[in-house]
């Protein structure tokens, strides 16, 4: 089971994580959303990973995440990178218990939430923009948290995870269509850009 990574950098992702392997790995639906494949998370016991990611957006560096994905259970999971300690893991997901979508750092700052449901909300397109210290996360292109993200430091060295948290504990069950990860904040103009094309893709 691998989900590769088209754009160069080898960051595959497979059912290897930092603690050994996942149990399992995702389905894939072929056509399954609007004649596009995506893979499907059981949240029980399936995960992807990347123990040893390279070539990513680092430290405190601007950078843009956008996913195309379905939530249908809680678990403080989604798609992150980094290392299990406080401030130093970027990415999305929802919340444990409540289901609410969240920026994850890991620790203080994304404890709350962003007070918009993301479980059982059906597909989404749902962005997380860090430029200059600031997090703004985005779902279907509206501005639903911002978050003052000075403390926030990405380690060179840690693992992508999907389908589950950074720990490696809690399991999310969430169709994941696409993801993509840019090096720079984009702008208004091409964010909004690109949620309205994978919107009207998917």
């Amino acid at each position: 089971t691998m989900w590769s990574d088209l754009s160069g950098n080898g960051n595959h992702l497979s059912l290897m994580n930092a603690l050994g392997s996942f149990e399992k790995g995702p389905t894939l639906v072929l056509g399954g959303l609007n004649g596009f494949n995506y893979i499907s998370f059981d949240g029980v016991a399936s995960g992807l990973s990347n123990p040893a990611y390279r070539n990513l957006p680092i430290g405190k560096s601007d950078r843009t995440l956008i996913m195309v994905v379905s939530y249908q259970s809680a678990g403080w999971g989604g798609f992150t990178y980094g290392d299990a300690s406080c401030n130093a893991i970027f990415g999305v997901g929802v919340t444990d218990l409540v289901g609410n979508l969240y920026a994850e750092t890991f620790c203080d700052i994304d404890e709350w939430g962003s007070g918009t449901m993301g479980m059982n909300a059906g597909w989404i397109v749902e962005t997380l923009v860090l430029k200059s210290g600031v997090l703004s996360h985005y779902k279907d292109g509206k501005l639903i948290q911002v978050l003052d993200a000075n403390s926030f430091d990405t380690p060179a060295l840690g693992s992508i995870v999907i389908g589950a948290d950074q720990g490696l504990e809690i399991f999310v069950k969430m169709d994941v269509a696409d993801v993509l990860l840019y090096s720079r904040a984009l702008s208004d103009i091409e964010r909004t850009n690109l949620e309205s094309l994978l919107l009207t893709k998917y």
